[in-house]
Formats: C-alpha cells, structure tokens, sequence
C-alpha cells in the first residue's frame, strides 16, 4: 500500500472518545481495541491536546510544521522524536498546521500537569 499524506482524507481525532478540535487523523494500522498501530495527525494552527501519559512508548516523525511540547522542546520537519513509558506531557502548534507520522505502542491517558 501507498499513501499519498497530501491528498488523503483526515477525520476528527477520538481516539479513547477524547475530541480535540483542531486535531485530525488518518488511521493507517491502528487499533482501537489495543492502541497500538500507526496514524497521522494533523494539527490545525493553535491546537493543543490536553495533557497526558503515556502508558507504553510512542515514536512520531514530523512530517510538515513544528508541533511544541510542554516540556519545552519543539520538534520540527524530518524530527524522530521518542516519548517513554509515564511521560507526561501535552503537545501543541501555534501559527502553522503540523502533521505527524505516529507510531503508537498502546494506550496513553489524560493527565495533570
């Protein structure tokens, strides 16, 4: 299979039944029951996830714009970036869409910074 990331479809995000406006993805492998498999997400400018963690480890790359963590970090085009079991954290973009290659290894929950 082939995936043109520029010309595909994204739906609104619900992964968990969690809505984040401004935030879409594309299933690729996913799996609801495990959380586990690939997506893309695309953030819309100003969007931001609510805080979470992660329960397994998750990997993206960053496939256009720059999507800013609240650790402080800012994670640009053609950035690999690895998130460990019980990082907290929440993720956000300010003036530009980002989209994000996402592998997930399982499950990630809503959390107080």
């Amino acid at each position: 299979m082939i995936i043109d990331w520029t010309k595909i479809t994204f739906e609104p995000y619900d992964r968990d039944n969690l809505i984040v406006p401004g935030l879409d993805w594309y299933m690729i492998t996913y799996d609801r029951q495990t959380g586990k498999g690939t997506y893309l997400l695309r953030y819309d400018q100003c969007t931001k996830t609510p805080a979470h963690t992660h329960m397994v480890s998750e990997e993206f790359i960053i496939l256009s714009g720059t999507l800013y963590d609240s650790c402080g970090d800012n994670y640009r085009e053609k950035d690999v970036v690895r998130f460990e079991l019980n990082t907290t954290h929440y993720t956000y973009t300010k003036k530009e869409t980002c989209i994000v290659f996402v592998i997930s290894g399982g499950e990630n929950r809503i959390a107080k910074l």
